[in-house]
């Protein structure tokens, strides 16, 4: 919410959109109801776009799953929305990447 809203207040002029990768069952329903209700109704340039879970590491010999790495989901996540965000306005030369945690000043 905290982007959403500095990007508002400074008037950023371009479309703002979250990743959310890896969401577990219902979790994507509540996350867009969330941000329907909430961040929505600030402006039509803020979108939402949800990949698919990256984070599995599988073994290269065996293919079963070894661990769950997180990290991947930044990445792996952004090149989803790169690929396949219709219409999430995607400016190759300018696209930025920024954490929900960052305001924008």
């Amino acid at each position: 919410y905290l982007l959403f809203y500095s990007a508002l207040r400074v008037g950023q002029p371009g479309r703002v959109t979250r990743i959310a990768s890896g969401c577990k069952d219902g979790e994507e329903r509540e996350a867009s109801e969330w941000f329907d209700a909430h961040v929505r109704p600030m402006s039509s340039r803020f979108g939402i776009h949800f990949t698919p879970h990256f984070s599995t590491v599988k073994d290269e010999k065996t293919g079963e799953e070894k661990g769950n790495y997180k990290f991947f989901n930044k990445p792996f996540g952004l090149r989803h929305w790169l690929e396949n965000g219709d219409g999430m306005g995607v400016d190759k030369d300018t696209g930025r990447m920024k954490d929900e945690d960052v305001v924008v000043i």
